[in-house]
Parts: structure tokens; sequence; C-alpha cells
């Protein structure tokens, strides 16, 4: 996902899903998961949320600023979105518990994307 234009869609589109999916959790999954998986659940989505938030501002900077920094913290975004929320979505819905093991993974690219903004940031002021 090169294109910032993309990746608001993108955003968008995660905002929405997280959404559907905090509902779905809210209503549904709260009478099937246990406490703890219903909490590794809400903060899979919890995360979702901010960051596609964090992916508007991020592909709106990137559109008004071509800066190679924001197009890698781009790209480190989304996949840290989609390693993070999907694993431990993942987890609380199967109990595997391999998949916690994937979760740093994407929070680890989700802390680089962080990283990557401010360099960018800094780059054009």
């Amino acid at each position: 996902m090169s294109s910032p234009r993309i990746v608001l869609i993108a955003a968008a589109l995660l905002g929405a899903l997280g959404v559907a999916a905090g509902a779905f959790g809210t209503h549904i999954l709260s009478d099937v998961l246990s406490p703890k998986d219903l909490s590794t659940y809400s903060t899979g989505i919890a995360y979702l949320q901010w960051h596609a938030v964090y992916l508007l501002a991020l592909a709106w900077m990137n559109h008004t600023h071509d800066n190679t920094w924001f197009t890698w913290a781009r790209r480190c975004g989304v996949a840290g979105i989609l390693i993070f929320t999907g694993s431990l979505v993942a987890l609380a819905l199967t109990g595997i518990s391999i998949l916690g093991a994937v979760a740093p993974i994407g929070g680890t690219l989700l802390i680089a994307s962080w990283l990557l903004t401010a360099w960018g940031v800094k780059q054009i002021t």
C-alpha cells in the first residue's frame, strides 16, 4: 500500500470494521467468551480503532508532505494493525495460545510506525 489515498480508504474501512467488531464483541461474544478472552478481544479492537484514526492522520500528512518516512510509517502501521489486532482477535476466538506470541510482532511494527512518523515530522519542520 504505497498510495496515501489507498491508505485513507483502508483506514476508513478499518474504522468501520472496528465499530462492527466492537458491537459484535459486546452483543454476541460477551455471552460466549471468558472474561479473559473478551478482554483480549477488546484490546485488539481498541488498538484497531485508535490506529485507524492514526492511519487517517498519517495518510493525510503524507498526502500533503510527500515524505519517504511517512510511506514507511504507513506500511508498518497497516502491517502492525493487521498482525496485532488479528492475532489478538484470533487468540480470543480460538484459544490457540501460540497466537499470543505473534502479537508482539504487530506491536513492534506499530511502535516503529509511530517512530517513523515522528522522524518524518521532524524532516518537514
